[in-house]
Formats: C-alpha cells, sequence, structure tokens
C-alpha cells in the first residue's frame, strides 16, 4: 500500500512536471531568439566599422614606413660623420699616448742605467772577496789531509791486534758449546729415565689399588647375590597371594555392576519423563512469547491510536477540553475475531466518529476545535432510526452480530440499522432490487452501498481498517496469555518434583557407579602388583645370573693385576741403577764446563779493550776525513760563485748599452707625433660643423614620424576596443547557444533562421521581455519544489500491480522453504545428538572402564570423562564442553589441568588410544608421544599397543630406546648434511639410552657393499635402521 501511494505521488509529480517544463521551454526559446536577434544585429554593425577603419590603418602605416625610411637615411648620414669624427679623435688620442709613453720610458732608461752601474760596482767588490777566501781554502786542505794519513796507520795497526784476540775467543767459545751439548744430552737421558722410573711406580700403584677394589666388589657381588636369591623366593610368596585378591575384587566387582545397571534403567526413565515435559514445556514457552509480544505490540498501536486522524486523537486525548464527546463509536461496538472485519468494512470511516449528547453539543465541540487542524464526524447518541426487518430473507442484519454499548445503540443503529450480510456479490445484487435503501457486506468483504457503488477486491490496512480488529484480537490474547501462563506453572511445578526425583536416582546411580570403579580399580590395582611380582622375579632372576658372571670376570682381573703390580715393580729397579750411572757422568762434564767458561770470559774482556781502543782511533780519522772533505766543498763553492759573478758583471755591461739605444729612440717618436698630432686638430674643427648640421636634419624626420605614429596608434585603439566588443558579442552569441542546447535542447542559430523568416520586428516579445523573464524564473522555483521527478513513474504504476501478485508467490515459496529447512534442521541436530552420545558413551567406556585405557596406563586408579552443563544445569550435547578428572594410583582425584606432566602425557594416550579403540584404522602415526614419559611409563605405553596389533598397524617416531626394542621393524634416516638424508644399518646395541648412535656406526653400509654387494642389500633389510645425526637424538619410526 505504501508502495503504491509513492508511485501515483510519483506520477502526479510527472504529469505537473511536463505542463511546467513546456511551459518554460516556450518562454526560454522565445527570449533566447530575441537575445539572439539582438546579438546578429549587433556583430553586423561592430564588423563594419572594423572594415572601414583597418583601410584607414592601412593607409596610415604605408606614411610610417616611408618617413622611417627618410629618419633612417639621414641617421645613416649622421653615423657616418660621427664615425669619420671618432676615428680622427681616436689618432689624435693615439698620437698624445705614445708621446706620454715615449717619455715615461726614457724617464725608465734612466733609471735602470743608474741602477745597472751601482750593480757592477757591487758585484766587482764580491769577486775580489771570493779570491781572498779560495787562498784560505787551499792552506787548510793541506794541514787536514797529513791529519788523515797519520789516523790511517794507527788504524791499521789496532784491526790487526783485534783479530788475533777474536780468533782465540772463537776457539774457547766452540769449546763451551760442545760441552754443554754433551751436558744437555746426559740431562736429558736421566730426565727420560726418571719418568719412566716414576710411570713405573705409577703403574705398580694403580695395578695395586685396582687389586683392592676389585677384591672389595667381588665381595659386594656374593652378597648382592645372596640378597636377589632371598627377594625372589619372597616374591614368589607375595604372587600367590596377590592372585587371591584379584579373584576375590573381581567377584565384588560383578556384584556392584548388577546393582549400577539397575539404577541406570531408573535414571534412564526418569530422564526421558523429564525430557517430555522440559519439551512441553519449551512450546508453551514460546507460544507465549509470541502471543505476549503480539500482545505488546497491538496494545502500543492502540495506546498510539494508530489508524485514528490527528484531530480524532486530540479529542480523544484531551476530555477536558471536549465534555461533550462521550467516547468514539468503534470503542462501543464489539463483536468476535472472525466478524470483526465486516462490521469495519461496513463502518469504513465511521469508525472514527465521536459520539455526542445532543445536536446542541456540536456546536460547542466545533467551538472547541478553532485551534485543532483536522476535522472529526459527530454523531449525537438521541438519534433514532427505524430498524426494518429482514425476516425470511437470506441475508442476517450486521446489528446481530455485534455488541454495542447502551450508550451508543442509537448511533450505532443510525449507521449500521439498515446494513446486512450477505454470502456473496450475486445475493448482494439480487437482494438490493428488494431492499432499496440497504447496504450489503459479502463473506468476502465486498460492500454494495444504497446508491449502489460497489466496492470489490482484496481489502487491505488503511490508516483507517483494523481498529477494531486490534481492539478484540487484543481481548482475545490477553485470555491466551492468562490460560499460557497457568498451564507453564502447572508444567514447572511437575518439571521440579520430576528433577528432585531425578536427582535422587542419580545421586543412588552416581554411588553405586563409584562403588563399581572402586572395586574395578581394586581389581586393576591387584592386577597391576601381579605384573610388577612378575616383573620383579623377572629382574632378581636375570640380576643373579648378572652377578654370577660378574663374580668369575672379577676373579680373572684379580690375577691380571697382581701380574702387572709384580713386573712394574722389577722394572723400576733397573732403572734405578742405571739413572744413578748418569748422574756420576753429568757430574764430570759440568766441571769441564766451567773451566772453559772462565777462559772464554778472559779473551772477552781483552777483545773488547782492543775493540775500544779500535772505535775511538776509527772516530778520529773519520772526522779528519769529513773536515777534509767540507774544505772541498767549500772551494768549490767559492770557485763557481766567482765565476757567476764573472758572467752578471758581463751581462748588466750589455744592458747599459741596449738601455742607452732605446733612450735615443723614444726621443725621435716624441717628435714626430707632436707634428701628427697638430694635423689632427685642425680637421676635427671641420667636422664639428658638418655635425651640427646633420643632428638638425635627423632630428625635424623624428618629429614628423612621431605625429603620424601618434595618428596610427589612435587608430589602432579605436580598432582594438571594436574588436574586443565584437569578440564579446561572439561569446555572449557562443554562450547563448550552448545555454539553449544545455537547457532546451535547441540549435538556436538554426532556429534563428526560421524564426526571422516568420516573425517581423512587431512580433519580436522584446518589449514582454522582464514579464517573461519572471514568469521563467516562477515556472523554474515550480519545478524545483518538485525535486526529483521520476518521469517513469506512470509506467511503474501499471506494472505494480503484476509485481505483487509476483510477489505474494514468492513469499508463499520461502515460507514453504522455512518450515521444510526447519524440519531438516531439527532432524539432523536430533541425529548429531544421538550420534555424538553414542560414540561419546563408547570412547568413555574404552577410557574409564574396567577394562579402559587409563587403568591400563596408570596401572590401576580410575578416570572419567564428563560433559559440562552450562549456567542452568542443563547438558547440551552439542554445545556443552568436555572435562577430564583422573585420580592416579595413591592420589586423590583431580582434573587433567592439576596432574603433573608425565600424567597429562599418560592420560593424553590413554583417551587418544581410547578414541582409536571406539574407531580404529588400519594405520596410525604416533610422533613422538613418549616423548614425557620416564621408563616404566613408556614399558606400559608400549605394552599397550599390542592390544591393538591384529587389527592395525602402528608407526612411531621415538627417542626412546624402550620403544625400539619393542618395535617389530625400525626405520632410521640420519641427515649428515642439510637436505640429504642417507640410511645407516645398526642394532638395537648401537644405539644409546637416548637415541644417539655410535660414531663407527656410519661406515657400516659403505664397507659391506664393497666386499660382498648382495649381502649389503640382506643386511640393510633386515637389520633395524636407526634415525640420527651426528648432534641430535636419534628419530626412530
Amino acid at each position: 500500500m505504501f508502495a503504491n501511494r509513492i508511485v501515483r505521488v510519483q506520477a502526479e509529480k510527472a504529469r505537473k512536471f511536463t505542463d511546467l517544463d513546456a511551459r518554460f521551454r516556450s518562454i526560454r526559446t522565445d527570449v533566447a531568439l530575441d537575445q539572439f536577434h539582438e546579438l546578429y544585429t549587433q556583430l553586423h554593425g561592430l564588423t563594419s566599422r572594423l572594415s572601414s577603419l583597418e583601410k584607414e590603418r592601412q593607409h596610415v602605416a604605408s606614411v610610417i614606413i616611408d618617413q622611417e625610411d627618410a629618419k633612417r637615411q639621414a641617421e645613416v648620414d649622421r653615423h657616418t660623420l660621427q664615425s669619420s669624427h671618432q676615428t680622427l679623435i681616436q689618432e689624435s688620442t693615439e698620437h698624445e699616448s705614445t708621446i706620454r709613453h715615449s717619455q715615461q720610458r726614457i724617464e725608465m732608461m734612466d733609471r735602470s742605467i743608474n741602477e745597472s752601474k751601482q750593480q757592477v760596482d757591487d758585484e766587482r767588490s764580491r769577486l775580489r772577496e771570493m779570491q781572498n777566501r779560495e787562498n784560505s781554502l787551499s792552506g787548510q786542505r793541506e794541514g787536514a789531509s797529513e791529519q788523515i794519513a797519520a789516523s790511517g796507520e794507527r788504524l791499521a795497526e789496532i784491526d790487526r791486534t783485534v783479530e788475533t784476540i777474536s780468533s782465540e775467543h772463537a776457539s774457547f767459545q766452540q769449546k763451551v758449546v760442545e760441552l754443554q751439548d754433551l751436558l744437555s744430552a746426559i740431562q736429558d737421558t736421566l730426565e727420560e729415565e726418571t719418568g719412566k722410573q716414576s710411570q713405573l711406580h705409577a703403574i705398580a700403584q694403580s695395578a695395586k689399588e685396582r687389586l683392592n677394589s676389585q677384591i672389595e666388589q667381588q665381595v659386594r657381588t656374593e652378597k648382592n647375590k645372596l640378597t636377589a636369591e632371598a627377594e625372589h623366593t619372597t616374591l614368589q610368596k607375595n604372587r600367590e597371594s596377590t592372585v587371591a585378591l584379584i579373584n576375590e575384587a573381581t567377584r565384588t566387582a560383578q556384584q556392584h555392576e548388577a546393582v549400577l545397571k539397575s539404577h541406570d534403567s531408573a535414571a534412564h526413565s526418569l530422564g526421558e519423563l523429564a525430557e517430555e515435559l522440559t519439551n512441553d514445556l519449551e512450546i508453551m514457552r514460546h507460544q507465549r512469547a509470541s502471543s505476549g509480544s503480539r500482545l505488546h505490540l497491538l496494545e502500543e498501536m492502540q495506546h498510539a491510536r494508530e489508524g485514528l486522524t490527528d484531530a480524532v486523537k486530540y479529542v480523544l486525548d484531551n476530555p477536558n477540553q471536549f465534555p461533550q464527546v462521550k467516547g468514539m463509536l468503534g470503542d462501543a461496538i464489539d463483536a468476535n475475531h472472525a466478524d470483526a472485519h465486516l462490521v469495519e468494512i461496513a463502518l469504513g470511516q465511521n469508525v472514527q466518529l465521536l459520539l455526542v449528547d445532543s445536536n446542541e453539543a456540536v456546536a460547542q465541540v466545533e467551538s472547541a476545535l478553532d485551534n485543532v487542524n483536522g476535522r472529526i464526524g459527530l454523531i449525537p447518541m438521541d438519534a433514532t432510526n427505524d430498524n426494518a426487518s429482514i425476516a425470511h430473507s437470506p441475508a442476517t442484519a450486521l446489528l446481530t452480530l455485534i455488541q454495542i454499548a447502551d450508550y451508543a445503540k442509537h448511533a450505532a443503529a443510525k449507521i449500521l440499522g439498515r446494513t446486512a450480510v450477505v454470502k456473496n456479490m450475486q445475493t448482494a445484487i439480487e437482494m438490493q432490487s428488494k431492499m432499496p435503501g440497504w447496504r450489503f457486506v459479502t463473506l468476502d468483504a465486498e460492500l454494495i452501498e444504497a446508491d449502489g457503488r460497489m466496492f470489490v477486491g482484496k481489502s487491505t490496512a488503511g490508516d483507517q481498517k483494523g481498529w477494531l480488529t486490534r481492539r478484540i484480537e487484543i481481548n482475545a490474547l490477553t485470555v491466551e496469555v492468562s490460560a499460557l501462563d497457568q498451564q507453564i506453572d502447572q508444567r514447572q511445578t511437575q518439571l521440579s518434583e520430576l528433577l528432585d526425583e531425578s536427582e535422587q536416582a542419580k545421586q543412588q546411580q552416581r554411588d553405586s557407579a563409584a562403588r563399581v570403579r572402586d572395586a574395578r580399580n581394586s581389581v586393576v590395582e591387584h592386577e597391576y602388583q601381579l605384573q610388577r611380582i612378575d616383573d620383579d622375579t623377572h629382574r632378581c632372576t636375570r640380576q643373579v645370573h648378572v652377578l654370577t658372571e660378574e663374580h668369575d670376570e672379577l676373579r680373572q682381573r684379580i690375577l691380571q693385576s697382581n701380574t702387572q703390580h709384580t713386573n712394574a715393580e722389577n722394572e723400576a729397579t733397573e732403572l734405578t741403577i742405571k739413572i744413578e750411572l748418569l748422574t756420576t757422568n753429568r757430574s764430570t762434564e759440568r766441571d769441564n764446563l766451567d773451566q772453559a767458561i772462565s777462559h772464554s770470559e778472559t779473551t772477552t774482556e781483552t777483545l773488547t779493550a782492543a775493540r775500544v781502543d779500535l772505535g775511538q782511533v776509527g772516530e778520529k780519522h773519520e772526522a779528519d776525513r769529513r773536515e777534509l772533505r767540507h774544505i772541498d766543498a767549500a772551494l768549490e763553492e767559492s770557485v763557481r760563485q766567482r765565476t757567476l759573478l764573472q758572467d752578471q758583471i758581463a751581462r748588466r755591461l750589455g744592458q747599459l748599452e741596449q738601455f742607452e739605444a732605446s733612450k735615443q729612440e723614444s726621443q725621435e717618436e716624441i717628435d714626430r707625433c707632436k707634428v701628427v698630432a697638430e694635423q689632427c686638430r685642425v680637421e676635427l674643427e671641420a667636422f664639428n660643423e658638418k655635425m651640427r648640421m646633420a643632428d638638425c636634419v635627423v632630428e625635424t624626420a623624428g618629429t614628423i614620424l612621431q605625429n603620424t605614429r601618434e595618428q596610427g596608434e589612435r587608430l589602432v585603439r579605436d580598432f582594438h576596443a571594436l574588436e574586443l566588443s565584437r569578440r564579446e558579442a561572439e561569446i555572449n552569441r557562443e554562450n547563448l547557444e550552448d545555454r539553449t542546447i544545455e537547457e532546451l535542447e535547441l540549435d538556436v542559430s538554426n532556429a534563428y533562421n526560421t524564426w526571422r523568416t516568420t516573425k517581423g520586428d512587431s512580433d519580436r516579445p522584446a518589449e514582454n521581455r522582464e514579464e517573461m523573464d519572471e514568469e521563467s524564473n516562477l515556472l523554474r522555483i515550480e519545478i524545483k519544489k518538485l525535486g526529483n521527478v521520476n518521469l517513469d513513474a506512470i509506467e511503474e504504476e501499471s506494472n505494480l500491480e503484476e509485481r505483487n501478485v509476483e510477489l505474494a508467490q514468492q513469499v508463499i515459496d520461502i515460507d514453504s522453504s522455512v518450515e521444510s529447512l526447519t524440519s531438516l534442521i531439527n532432524e539432523l541436530e536430533e541425529l548429531s545428538k544421538t550420534k555424538f552420545e553414542e560414540t561419546f558413551n563408547l570412547i568413555r567406556e574404552h577410557f574409564a572402564g574396567p577394562q579402559g585405557m587409563f587403568r591400563k596406563m596408570f596401572g590401576g586408579g580410575s578416570a572419567d570423562i564428563m560433559m559440562l552443563p552450562d549456567e542452568d544445569g542443563n547438558v547440551d550435547l552439542l554445545e556443552a564442553g568436555i572435562e577430564i578428572k583422573a585420580k592416579p594410583p595413591g592420589k586423590q582425584p583431580r582434573v587433567i589441568s592439576q596432574l603433573s606432566g608425565g600424567e597429562q602425557a599418560m592420560t593424553a594416550v590413554a583417551l587418544l588410544l581410547s578414541i582409536f579403540k571406539a574407531k580404529p584404522s588400519p594405520f596410525c602415526v604416533l610422533d613422538e608421544v613418549d616423548a614425557a614419559l620416564d621408563e616404566a611409563n613408556t614399558h606400559r605405553f608400549v605394552r599397550s599397543l599390542h592390544h591393538f596389533l591384529d587389527n592395525s598397524h602402528f608407526i612411531v617416531i621415538t627417542h626412546h630406546k624402550r620403544t625400539m626394542i619393542e618395535c617389530d621393524k625400525l626405520y632410521g634416516v640420519t641427515m649428515q648434511e642439510r637436505g640429504v638424508s642417507k640410511h645407516v644399518a645398526v642394532t638395537v646395541d648401537d644405539v644409546g639410552n637416548k637415541g644417539e648412535i655410535a660414531a663407527s656406526v656410519h661406515t657400516k653400509p659403505a664397507n659391506v657393499e664393497q666386499d660382498n654387494p648382495e649381502m649389503s642389500t640382506k643386511i640393510v633389510d633386515e637389520l633395524p635402521i636407526v634415525e640420527t645425526t651426528t648432534s641430535e637424538p636419534a628419530n626412530v619410526e
């Protein structure tokens, strides 16, 4: 209904928009054509004026060109005269500069001549001084040569003495070295023999201590053997008593299991009854919530007076202002829910009629409505109407189907007194001819008015429809909600009583289950104790055998240690005699070495004194030679300086001659330049008069050219102004064309040609331009007020009914799909709960049962898996969490998070194997499951796997040697190089307790292949293969 109203409103807006837009386009077209005509006329006039100005501008431009040529020629002539004048000025300046330069050069030559003469005198004085110095240096050189010859002879004599003493000292040094080597060899031999003696003593002492230790170990072994035999006897007796206890505990467990089964049956029955009551209660609560929500919504709509006009709402909300109004007609009528819609169709807008006492009250109500927007309907309660009878007719009077309050009976009779209900429209049409003045309502909600108007079609929820239906539905829902609340309370009481009984049954069940678990734990504990006794018996037997072998082995080791001690003592005595002989030889050679060292020290002192004398004489000889070299160098430097001074004096004399000649040339150049400069001055006076005449000619030509240019500039300014006006007119015309194309989708240039031929100047709307602009602005505002207009709304209105039919069919399909999906979801949820409960109970039995994996892994104790309830104490099988409680042997029950790491690992392994037992598979891979287990727990873990070997194979990755021993076949891979795997053939004995492999094993496959390839293949296939690396324990599968 709301969508239909929107479409109708949009269609009405579209039609109004079409009319306004047509008028707006007509006005804007006339205005645009008139503006285009004005612009066209303006452009034509401006173009004519531009043509005339262009001709004048071209004439002035040709005159300016001729005058510029004349001025340019005058300037060229003046420039020629200026160039000649400048040349004369430059020549005169050059001659004057030459004169000044020559005078300066004469002055400079005079100064240079005086300086050169002074320098020649100074250099001749220095030459005489150098000659005197050379004579003195020659005398000093002769004295130094004589001293060098005397010191050379003394140096040769001391050198011969040093060589003689050095030879004697070298012979003594050689003898000392030989004696030191001999003494060192004797010392080394003595130390070696002493070391051997100490080693033999240590061997003898070690053999003696080992002998004592082996004797003590033999005594302990004998004692341990006797203890193991006594323990074996005790274990045999304990085994017999344990077997008797196991039989007794088994009988007790069977008795408690029978009692537990009876309690389980009782608890199951109570649980089914509780589940039925819970389902009924949930359905009732859901129905109560749905009805309550609907009731709340209807009460809110009724309280808000939904469906009534604003004026009626105001009157009913303000009874103090309208005391004459006694209520609304719709509130005074009541009917059953099935007939309510017929009454609403018959009443129509009259359902909102307000009841007043009489006609006089109408004026009072009308005066009170002055400040209220809207209209209301009033009907006096004293009005009467003759209720015509329709006896013996297929129609039923509507008044007989409703209940009316006493105060509104007359008013209702006035409205509905001649309204009847018939079966269908055909009957209504037939009855209208027989009962004129009557209104008829059909069971299909069709209406025929007394004047013949008919209203057919499906009823829709309008603004004034549903008031009576809502009120009647509210009353019915109120009764329904009250009844549902009573039923819910009854079901809740029954469920509480049943839950109490179920809780008592569950408590008895838990007590019986606890007794069964205790009995089962007792059986498992005794079985574990029996298994432990068997293991201890086997251990004692093996220990007795090992101790016997150890005792025999110790006897052989005692004999070997005794023999080793005797041999070491004999060899040590022989080495003592040899050491004493070497000590004597060492003392003799040490005396000889001391004498040789004394002679060597004496010759060393003599040689040192001779070398000191040799050094002093040599230093004096070297000083004399250095003095001679210094005198020779000074003499050579003096000769070189004297030669340079002689050359310098010769050059100075040559420069004096050159300076005199240059001075004479400069004086001649000054005389010549003075004559030429006087001639240039005369010619410059004649050129100055010619320059003044040329300046007057250029100035006259410039004045004429300037006047002509100013005239041309005025013409250009006028031309540019007209051109700018023409361009503005063209831009306005282009803007007008773009605007009309954008707004009106009209090509104004083409339309203008037609417009000019059809209309004259008298028909143009220029005198009405302001009125037309004002009207177009008003039309634009009206169009803008319409907002967004959907021009397709009319077509959408015709298609809306077809779409409503399709949507109704889709709603039916969706409701059907929702019902089927809801049914499927409920079915899947029930099936999932059943499957999960069956699997959970099976895993629980395998994990926590008498023969469960927990008891096998721990050798006793108990455990249980429970579903965690929610906040209300209910357990949802698909949403609840799972908690594991465990009681290892000898400890209190705890949740799994409170157990130790090893206990958590054992509990996890037990649960894992229980799940695998509930749903086995041909293969199972266990990756380092026993990593956190000790030796005893690893043994239980491995033994628990044997129960699955009939149907499954286990691939176990482990580092425990105990697990490797129990495996049927071992596969190992070593990765000595990253990314490269290598198989290594070993036996279990080659693997350490932590999974490491002996280093010697890595070369076995290569050696076997070299000797016998067939044997290598066989060994690799049959022997265990252990996976390991050089730095980490082995991973064994």
